[in-house]
């Protein structure tokens, strides 16, 4: 009866208990001498190292080992086998799944064991017991087994921890199978030199926990026997006591109940523990359940928690570099206003104060043939930002900016406005020009001088872009340089953080400039259109 009853209530237990250890399950391919295979099982007991039956090995001379989940098919060396115990070892290099757990102590009779198919699915058997072979080994015999022939089915107790690795036979009236025992499984794998994942503590089944409820059944019934026999007995005294007085009637009345009621007190006990017993065995189902869904909610947890923790430390080296990159570009405006102001302290004494003289340029053909120069109409409009004062100065010079508004009523007039030279044509002829096609200032052009022109959007630059395009550095953001000696022109990047482009690559080194050639800064197209080429020259 205790059996039956431990198998009612482990049937239900054994449908909630995960197949954790399915990856650790492999399929086992051996080709036979006629080329044909024979599928099997195995169970990964270490690393790279696969546990299966030595009669399912021995009959081929060559072993596959299918796992991953692609199915990945490798060929698998035999690293030690025992007939005796029926168990056999394959090396597989490069296998990465999990180890199994081992049970520390074998199972008893009518225990509940988990079946592994070679269809990938998981069964509920019962171990029926342990016999002798006709060999004397110690075996193990389990029902119900799959229904088709299969070797190296792993046996898994409640706790999901490998008890042994057996073969299933069809029978007449179903099918069975047997497996070596657990002690002989450790034999083979200790002089194998192999230490498999043990668990830490013994399995706790129902059995043990159905068995200590009825020892508390028991017990509790002892104690109503006992309090029954007891009731009788002072029932017996209060009979034969009736010629005693009334008072020692009623004080053997008052302990009589007394007894009853916790007689009743130790039967509803009893019958609560019998509920509780119940209820244990069903509990166990649910909370095998609750904790599988527990533990892929703390996977779900540890997951979201690692994902904060990494954004959270990229966002603060964000936050550390963008005050790094701060400080550096404020050190460097410091600087350069520091420069700038240097720069125009010197540009204010007489030249003759300064003790340098302006370095030499060309000077220009005092009558330059008229069909050299291309035909861009020049005019009288100034930068943004220059004064009044140097009007002249800026109308022909290096500089010089011309604006849309402009442009348009050129054109309208028919020809270009008159042009007005200044003291600085003889020193800074025209030598070209870059015109904006692409930006919030498109339709301009500049003047390119001989020598350096730094483009930027601030004062300090010698060719000013302030259109509104504030990615465009203040000083120097491009550098377009003439040499007037070779005649050729060429492209740099500034000093700023800021980038230059031509193609969509970074201008990384000097490039030479050739006619048409395009560059952006910012969000600002120029094209290059010189003055000065092979046909031309001021030096000449």
């Amino acid at each position: 009866m205790t059996a039956l009853r431990v198998l009612a209530a482990g049937i239900g237990f054994l449908c909630a208990v995960p197949a954790s250890t399915m990856a650790s399950v492999v399929r086992v391919a051996v080709q036979l001498d006629s080329g044909d295979e024979i599928l099997g099982l195995g169970v990964v007991i270490s690393d790279e190292l696969v546990l299966t039956n030595a009669t399912f090995v021995d009959q081929g001379s060559r072993i596959f080992v299918l796992h991953g989940p692609s199915g990945a098919r490798n060929d698998a060396q035999v690293r030690a086998s025992e007939a005796l115990a029926d168990l056999a070892l394959l090396h597989l290099a490069g296998l990465e799944e999990d180890p199994v757990t081992i049970a520390q102590r074998p199972p008893q009779r009518y225990s509940y064991v988990q079946l592994r198919s070679l269809g990938g699915s998981s069964r509920d058997g019962v171990l029926e017991g342990l016999f002798e072979d006709q060999r004397g080994q110690s075996r193990y015999r389990f029902i119900p087994a799959p229904r088709a022939f299969e070797t190296g089915i792993p046996l898994m107790n409640n706790c999901d921890e490998l008890l042994a690795v057996g073969q299933s036979a069809p029978g007449g009236g179903g099918s069975s199978g047997t497996s070596g025992s657990l002690p002989d499984m450790m034999k083979f794998l200790l002089e194998s030199g192999v230490s498999g994942r043990t668990a830490s503590s013994p399995c706790p089944t129902l059995q043990d926990q159905n068995t200590e409820a009825n020892q508390k059944s028991e017990q509790l019934q002892a104690e109503k026997d006992a309090l029954s026999s007891e009731v009788a007995k002072l029932e017996s005294e209060i009979k034969e006591g009736d010629r005693k007085s009334r008072a020692e009637l009623q004080a053997l009345d008052a302990k009589r109940s007394e007894l009853a009621e916790s007689l009743r007190g130790k039967e509803r006990e009893l019958s609560r523990q019998q509920d509780e017993a119940e209820e244990i065995a069903r509990k166990q189902a649910e909370l095998e359940t609750r904790n599988q869904a527990t533990e892929a909610e703390l996977d779900r947890v540890l997951n979201r928690e690692s994902r904060l923790e990494t954004l959270l430390i990229i966002t603060g080296a964000v936050a550390a570099v963008s005050l790094l990159l701060a400080g550096i570009v404020a050190f460097r405006r410091r600087k350069r206003r520091e420069a700038a102001e240097e720069a125009h302290a010197e540009a204010a004494l007489p030249r003759h104060e300064t003790g340098s003289e302006l370095p030499e340029r060309p000077q220009p053909d005092a009558n330059p043939q008229p069909s050299a120069a291309p035909t861009l109409p020049p005019t009288s409009a100034l930068g943004a930002d220059a004064p009044d004062d140097q009007e002249e100065t800026r109308t022909r010079g290096a500089g010089w900016l011309r604006s849309p508004a402009h442009t348009t009523e050129a054109r309208r007039v028919g020809q270009d406005p008159e042009p007005r030279l200044s003291p600085r044509m003889s020193d800074d002829p025209v030598v070209g020009w870059l015109v904006v096609v692409a930006g919030p200032g498109k339709g301009s052009y500049v003047v390119l001088g001989s020598g350096q022109n730094t483009v930027g959007r601030g004062k300090s630059s010698r060719l000013r872009l302030d259109f509104g395009d504030t990615q465009i550095a203040r000083a120097a953001h491009s550098i377009v340089t003439y040499d007037w000696k070779s005649n050729r022109f060429f492209l740099a990047n500034g000093k700023g953080t800021n980038l230059t482009y031509m193609d969509s690559k970074p201008v990384m080194d000097p490039i030479a400039l050739e006619p048409g050639n395009q560059f952006s800064i910012g969000k600002t197209v120029l094209r290059f259109i010189p003055f000065c080429d092979d046909a031309f020259s001021w030096k000449n």
